[in-house]
Protein backbone atom coordinates (compact mmCIF):
# COMPACT_ATOMS: atom_id res chain seq x y z
CA UNK A 1 0.00 0.00 0.00
CA UNK A 2 1.22 3.79 -0.51
CA UNK A 3 3.35 4.99 1.96
CA UNK A 4 0.62 8.14 2.41
CA UNK A 5 -2.29 6.78 2.32
CA UNK A 6 -4.85 8.06 -0.42
CA UNK A 7 -3.00 10.87 -2.71
CA UNK A 8 -4.26 13.36 -4.76
CA UNK A 9 -4.57 12.58 -8.24
CA UNK A 10 -1.62 11.54 -10.24
CA UNK A 11 -0.41 9.81 -13.48
CA UNK A 12 -0.75 5.68 -14.01
CA UNK A 13 0.18 3.53 -16.19
CA UNK A 14 -1.96 0.42 -17.79
CA UNK A 15 -0.81 -2.92 -18.87
CA UNK A 16 -3.61 -4.63 -21.11
CA UNK A 17 -3.96 -7.32 -22.71
CA UNK A 18 -3.09 -7.44 -26.18
CA UNK A 19 -6.25 -9.17 -27.31
CA UNK A 20 -9.47 -8.21 -27.96
CA UNK A 21 -8.50 -4.54 -28.82
CA UNK A 22 -11.85 -3.49 -29.80
CA UNK A 23 -12.99 -4.04 -26.27
CA UNK A 24 -10.25 -1.94 -24.19
CA UNK A 25 -11.41 1.66 -24.45
CA UNK A 26 -15.32 0.93 -23.69
CA UNK A 27 -14.10 -0.69 -20.86
CA UNK A 28 -11.99 1.26 -19.26
CA UNK A 29 -14.27 4.06 -19.87
CA UNK A 30 -17.54 2.26 -18.74
CA UNK A 31 -14.37 1.25 -15.79
CA UNK A 32 -13.63 4.66 -14.90
CA UNK A 33 -17.43 6.38 -15.15
CA UNK A 34 -18.24 3.86 -12.21
CA UNK A 35 -16.09 6.71 -10.03
CA UNK A 36 -17.15 9.64 -12.25
CA UNK A 37 -14.38 9.90 -13.73
CA UNK A 38 -13.42 10.80 -17.46
CA UNK A 39 -11.17 9.02 -19.89
CA UNK A 40 -8.20 11.49 -19.91
CA UNK A 41 -4.98 9.43 -21.68
CA UNK A 42 -1.63 11.10 -21.83
CA UNK A 43 -0.24 12.77 -24.75
CA UNK A 44 1.47 10.01 -25.71
CA UNK A 45 -1.28 7.66 -25.90
CA UNK A 46 -2.01 5.23 -28.82
CA UNK A 47 -4.64 3.01 -28.68
CA UNK A 48 -2.98 -0.09 -29.94
CA UNK A 49 -0.61 -0.08 -27.44
CA UNK A 50 -0.40 -2.63 -24.81
CA UNK A 51 0.46 0.19 -22.55
CA UNK A 52 -1.77 3.03 -21.56
CA UNK A 53 -1.37 6.26 -19.68
CA UNK A 54 -3.53 8.33 -18.08
CA UNK A 55 -4.05 10.52 -15.79
CA UNK A 56 -6.23 12.84 -13.04
CA UNK A 57 -6.72 9.33 -11.46
CA UNK A 58 -6.41 8.46 -7.68
CA UNK A 59 -5.08 5.02 -6.30
CA UNK A 60 -8.98 4.49 -5.38
CA UNK A 61 -9.80 4.78 -9.48
CA UNK A 62 -7.14 2.43 -9.87
CA UNK A 63 -7.92 -0.50 -7.70
CA UNK A 64 -11.40 0.19 -8.95
CA UNK A 65 -10.75 -0.55 -12.74
CA UNK A 66 -8.46 -3.53 -11.85
CA UNK A 67 -10.57 -5.13 -9.57
CA UNK A 68 -13.37 -5.23 -12.14
CA UNK A 69 -11.70 -5.15 -15.55
CA UNK A 70 -11.07 -8.03 -17.89
CA UNK A 71 -8.64 -6.56 -20.30
CA UNK A 72 -5.98 -4.74 -17.80
CA UNK A 73 -3.49 -7.01 -16.58
CA UNK A 74 -1.20 -5.06 -14.20
CA UNK A 75 -1.16 -1.30 -13.30
CA UNK A 76 1.41 1.18 -12.27
CA UNK A 77 2.50 4.54 -10.78
CA UNK A 78 4.52 6.47 -13.50
CA UNK A 79 7.11 8.35 -12.87
CA UNK A 80 8.41 9.49 -16.34
CA UNK A 81 8.48 8.24 -19.76
CA UNK A 82 9.73 9.72 -23.13
CA UNK A 83 10.62 8.09 -26.76
CA UNK A 84 14.29 7.91 -25.90
CA UNK A 85 16.16 6.60 -22.22
CA UNK A 86 17.28 10.65 -22.52
CA UNK A 87 13.68 11.99 -22.23
CA UNK A 88 13.00 9.64 -19.62
CA UNK A 89 15.69 10.87 -17.25
CA UNK A 90 14.51 14.48 -18.04
CA UNK A 91 11.13 13.52 -16.98
CA UNK A 92 12.26 11.60 -13.98
CA UNK A 93 13.95 14.08 -12.61
CA UNK A 94 11.00 16.80 -12.80
CA UNK A 95 8.96 14.01 -11.20
CA UNK A 96 8.71 15.70 -7.58
CA UNK A 97 10.58 15.08 -5.24
CA UNK A 98 8.27 14.16 -1.94
CA UNK A 99 6.32 12.00 -3.78
CA UNK A 100 9.46 9.95 -4.47
CA UNK A 101 11.41 9.70 -1.37
CA UNK A 102 8.68 7.76 0.60
CA UNK A 103 10.20 4.99 -1.30
CA UNK A 104 13.96 5.66 -1.50
CA UNK A 105 14.75 6.05 2.07
CA UNK A 106 17.53 4.43 4.09
CA UNK A 107 16.02 1.33 5.84
CA UNK A 108 13.83 0.20 2.61
CA UNK A 109 14.68 -2.68 0.07
CA UNK A 110 13.89 -2.20 -3.39
CA UNK A 111 14.15 -4.38 -6.86
CA UNK A 112 13.59 -2.72 -10.37
CA UNK A 113 11.93 -4.94 -12.96
CA UNK A 114 12.29 -4.51 -17.04
CA UNK A 115 10.01 -5.19 -19.11
CA UNK A 116 9.61 -5.19 -22.92
CA UNK A 117 7.00 -5.74 -25.44
CA UNK A 118 7.44 -7.37 -29.36
CA UNK A 119 11.19 -7.91 -27.83
CA UNK A 120 13.06 -10.33 -25.96
CA UNK A 121 16.32 -8.71 -24.35
CA UNK A 122 19.16 -10.74 -22.64
CA UNK A 123 19.84 -10.32 -19.37
CA UNK A 124 22.50 -8.66 -19.70
CA UNK A 125 20.66 -5.96 -21.63
CA UNK A 126 18.79 -5.58 -18.79
CA UNK A 127 21.60 -5.46 -16.12
CA UNK A 128 22.97 -2.51 -18.54
CA UNK A 129 19.51 -0.46 -18.78
CA UNK A 130 19.38 -0.78 -14.65
CA UNK A 131 22.66 0.33 -13.82
CA UNK A 132 21.87 2.99 -16.77
CA UNK A 133 19.17 4.51 -13.89
CA UNK A 134 21.92 5.01 -11.22
CA UNK A 135 20.74 9.17 -11.21
CA UNK A 136 17.65 8.01 -9.21
CA UNK A 137 18.39 8.72 -5.26
CA UNK A 138 17.40 5.51 -3.83
CA UNK A 139 19.32 4.84 -0.58
CA UNK A 140 17.63 1.64 0.05
CA UNK A 141 19.25 -1.53 -0.80
CA UNK A 142 18.62 -4.24 -3.37
CA UNK A 143 16.55 -6.98 -2.70
CA UNK A 144 15.50 -9.27 -5.45
CA UNK A 145 13.79 -11.71 -3.54
CA UNK A 146 11.27 -9.82 -1.34
CA UNK A 147 11.44 -6.37 -1.93
CA UNK A 148 9.57 -3.36 0.13
CA UNK A 149 9.53 -1.32 -3.24
CA UNK A 150 8.64 -2.42 -7.00
CA UNK A 151 9.80 -0.56 -9.98
CA UNK A 152 9.45 -1.42 -13.32
CA UNK A 153 11.40 -0.22 -16.77
CA UNK A 154 8.62 -0.75 -19.23
CA UNK A 155 9.83 -0.82 -23.18
CA UNK A 156 7.46 -0.44 -25.98
CA UNK A 157 9.15 -2.00 -29.06
CA UNK A 158 5.88 -1.49 -31.39
CA UNK A 159 3.13 -4.38 -32.19
CA UNK A 160 4.52 -5.55 -35.56
CA UNK A 161 6.66 -8.88 -34.71
CA UNK A 162 8.07 -8.67 -38.23
CA UNK A 163 9.46 -5.28 -38.20
CA UNK A 164 11.00 -4.63 -34.66
CA UNK A 165 12.94 -1.62 -33.91
CA UNK A 166 16.51 -1.43 -32.41
CA UNK A 167 15.24 1.13 -29.99
CA UNK A 168 12.09 1.34 -28.09
CA UNK A 169 8.92 3.17 -29.55
CA UNK A 170 8.41 4.82 -25.99
CA UNK A 171 9.90 4.02 -22.77
CA UNK A 172 8.39 4.07 -19.30
CA UNK A 173 9.44 3.94 -15.50
CA UNK A 174 6.90 3.46 -12.91
CA UNK A 175 6.35 1.86 -9.40
CA UNK A 176 4.02 -1.26 -8.61
CA UNK A 177 1.95 -1.39 -5.77
CA UNK A 178 0.57 -5.02 -4.35
CA UNK A 179 -2.50 -3.14 -3.58
CA UNK A 180 -3.87 -3.36 -7.07
CA UNK A 181 -3.66 -7.05 -7.07
CA UNK A 182 -5.18 -7.51 -3.31
CA UNK A 183 -7.62 -5.11 -3.52
CA UNK A 184 -9.09 -6.81 -6.79
CA UNK A 185 -8.80 -9.90 -4.75
CA UNK A 186 -11.10 -8.88 -2.01
CA UNK A 187 -13.37 -7.28 -4.42
CA UNK A 188 -13.91 -10.61 -5.82
CA UNK A 189 -14.69 -11.99 -2.87
CA UNK A 190 -17.31 -9.88 -1.93
CA UNK A 191 -19.17 -9.99 -5.34
CA UNK A 192 -18.92 -13.83 -4.71
CA UNK A 193 -20.36 -13.73 -1.65
CA UNK A 194 -23.03 -11.48 -2.49
CA UNK A 195 -23.91 -12.89 -5.68
CA UNK A 196 -22.55 -16.92 -5.06
CA UNK A 197 -24.76 -18.59 -7.37
CA UNK A 198 -24.37 -16.09 -10.15
CA UNK A 199 -20.42 -16.74 -9.75
CA UNK A 200 -21.21 -20.60 -10.19
CA UNK A 201 -23.27 -19.90 -12.88
CA UNK A 202 -20.32 -17.95 -14.41
CA UNK A 203 -17.69 -20.13 -13.67
CA UNK A 204 -19.07 -22.87 -15.59
CA UNK A 205 -18.75 -21.00 -19.01
CA UNK A 206 -16.20 -22.41 -21.12
CA UNK A 207 -13.06 -19.77 -20.77
CA UNK A 208 -15.34 -17.87 -18.28
CA UNK A 209 -13.29 -18.24 -15.34
CA UNK A 210 -10.04 -17.33 -17.32
CA UNK A 211 -11.62 -14.61 -18.28
CA UNK A 212 -12.68 -13.54 -14.53
CA UNK A 213 -9.14 -13.84 -13.45
CA UNK A 214 -6.83 -12.37 -15.97
CA UNK A 215 -6.22 -9.56 -13.77
CA UNK A 216 -4.78 -12.15 -11.66
CA UNK A 217 -3.10 -14.22 -13.77
CA UNK A 218 -0.27 -12.20 -15.18
CA UNK A 219 2.39 -13.81 -16.45
CA UNK A 220 4.83 -11.07 -14.96
CA UNK A 221 7.48 -12.60 -12.24
CA UNK A 222 6.70 -9.35 -10.11
CA UNK A 223 3.25 -11.44 -9.49
CA UNK A 224 4.72 -14.63 -9.46
CA UNK A 225 7.07 -13.92 -6.49
CA UNK A 226 4.27 -11.98 -4.52
CA UNK A 227 2.15 -15.43 -4.24
CA UNK A 228 2.72 -16.02 -0.70
CA UNK A 229 0.72 -12.82 0.00
CA UNK A 230 -2.13 -13.65 -2.31
CA UNK A 231 -2.38 -17.49 -1.18
CA UNK A 232 -2.75 -15.61 3.05
CA UNK A 233 -5.78 -14.17 1.23
CA UNK A 234 -6.93 -16.85 -0.12
CA UNK A 235 -6.16 -19.30 2.93
CA UNK A 236 -8.55 -16.35 4.99
CA UNK A 237 -11.43 -17.19 2.81
CA UNK A 238 -10.99 -20.52 2.13
CA UNK A 239 -14.19 -21.58 3.64
CA UNK A 240 -16.60 -19.66 0.93
CA UNK A 241 -14.71 -22.22 -1.55
CA UNK A 242 -14.17 -18.99 -3.48
CA UNK A 243 -11.36 -20.07 -5.83
CA UNK A 244 -11.78 -23.92 -6.54
CA UNK A 245 -8.27 -24.82 -7.58
CA UNK A 246 -6.68 -21.64 -7.92
CA UNK A 247 -2.98 -21.81 -5.84
CA UNK A 248 -0.08 -19.65 -6.72
CA UNK A 249 1.51 -21.61 -9.19
CA UNK A 250 -1.08 -19.76 -11.26
CA UNK A 251 -0.07 -16.55 -10.63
Amino acid sequence: MAASGSRSCLQYLFHLAHDNLDFRLPEIKALLALRSKPFHPCESFKEQSPFWCLDRLSEEDVCTVMARSVCAKSAFELWGHGQTHSELRTSLLNYPQEKMSPYMQKGSSYRINVYTFNKTLSFEDRIKKIDAMDYLPFEGTVSLKNPQHIFCLLEDYGTDPNNVPEQPNYIYFCRWDFCFLELAVIWLIERFVKHRQLFKALLKLPGMFERIFRALSTQTDMLREQNCKLDAILEQNRRLAVFPGLKGDMI
